[in-house]
């Protein structure tokens, strides 16, 4: 992927700095990390001390996972590294992740991960590409993809309606009315309402069918159509603009139609971080916490111990979207979802979840 992203040149450069800071016991670790079966144990009233004094950055970064662990009282506390992650005990979680930053374009290692160490700004170019990348990679190594045929070989109908994004650029959006002989491919939305929300009614069918502002469209539908737009799609479905609304409308008939819709989608985008239709998905994600290290000798490159941020089941499974019974409903439906949190993006096919952090996770 990062070989993809650097060809491409949208791999992002930052400005990621290496601490000189650090305590005999963080060089130590420092110097040791990548050996076999490394393990290190601090006294945890000397962590506290070292930390909050400020004298070693790696101290503070070790005892805010004492801390988020509830490890404060313990004696002392033993960092066990399993591959490129830290547990706290060789039972515990995982905790921090060891990374080599993409740019160096090293050989992999199983004692340090290659991956982002600060996640790219949402919704610009590398965030996208990887999204891209996965669903590529997805299309070619996996049968996760909806074929759009039903089982007696005729074409999946399209939904009853849908939103046409046009191309990136464009101004204006427009409700399409689908035709039996139509087909092609589309992306669903899965999100929350709130309790003020753009709709289509019998009212405003026709203008919506003549063409919507883009400006005017609430900030999650307008960061659905940045990313369908994004992944090279025409269609995006969302709900409260696909189905008639009011006591007029065709909820009734397109509720019966909503495993096709949400089975049959190309992907679907879940506005996990989203309040409403007005907060959007695209925003800053919450900061990740790391320090960079230098090891001794000439020609040694830096890496990079950060806090492990890869928790799907609090981030999606457990998560305020996840709550709702229809949103329960089209999880299961969907053959693959890119779940955007406030921590970073997840991508959930058949074989597993893969994280922006480039973890993945087994099903």
């Amino acid at each position: 992927m990062f070989e993809s992203l650097q060809h491409s040149d949208t791999l992002e450069s930052s400005d990621r700095t290496v601490s000189n800071r650090l305590c005999d016991q963080c060089l130590q670790f420092r110097n040791e990390v990548s050996s076999p079966g490394f393990a290190i144990s601090y006294e945890t009233h000397s962590l506290r001390a070292s930390a909050s004094e400020r004298k070693c950055d790696l101290c503070s970064l070790l005892w805010q996972v004492v801390i988020q662990n509830g490890r404060v009282d313990s004696q002392a506390v033993k960092f066990e590294r399993t591959g490129p992650f830290l547990r706290l005990e060789s039972t515990g979680p995982r905790i921090l992740s060891i990374v080599r930053d993409p740019e160096q374009m090293l050989p992999p290692t199983s004692e340090f991960q290659t991956g982002f160490v600060r996640l790219p700004e949402a919704g610009q170019s590398t965030h996208m590409e990887v999204i891209k990348y996965w669903l590529n990679d997805c299309d070619r190594q996996h049968t996760c993809k909806p074929l759009g045929l039903a089982a007696d070989g005729d074409k999946v109908r399209l939904p009853t309606r849908l939103i046409d994004v046009g191309q990136s650029g464009d101004n204006t959006v427009r409700l399409w009315a689908t035709t039996p002989k139509d087909s092609g491919e589309w992306i669903a939305l899965s999100h929350r309402w709130g309790s003020q929300h753009l709709s289509t009614t019998t009212k405003t069918l026709q203008s919506h069918l003549n063409g919507i502002d883009l400006n005017s469209l609430p900030s999650t539908f307008k960061d659905a159509v940045t990313v369908t737009r994004a992944l090279g799609r025409r269609y995006l479905w969302i709900d409260s603009l696909c189905v008639i609304q009011g006591p007029d409308g065709d909820f009734k008939t397109e509720a019966k139609r909503m495993e096709d819709v949400y089975s049959g989608a190309y992907c679907v985008i879940a506005a996990s971080c989203a309040i409403n239709h007005f907060s959007g998905f695209l925003k800053q994600r919450k900061g990740r916490n790391y320090v960079g290290l230098s090891p001794e000798g000439k020609g040694q490159t830096p890496f990079y111990v950060c806090q492990t941020i890869d928790n799907f089941k609090d981030h999606v499974l457990d998560g305020d979207l996840n709550r709702r019974g229809w949103v329960y409903q089209e999880h299961a439906l969907a053959r693959r979802t890119l779940f955007f949190t406030e921590h970073q993006t997840y991508f959930e096919c058949r074989d597993g979840v893969r994280c922006e952090t480039s973890t993945k996770l087994s099903k």
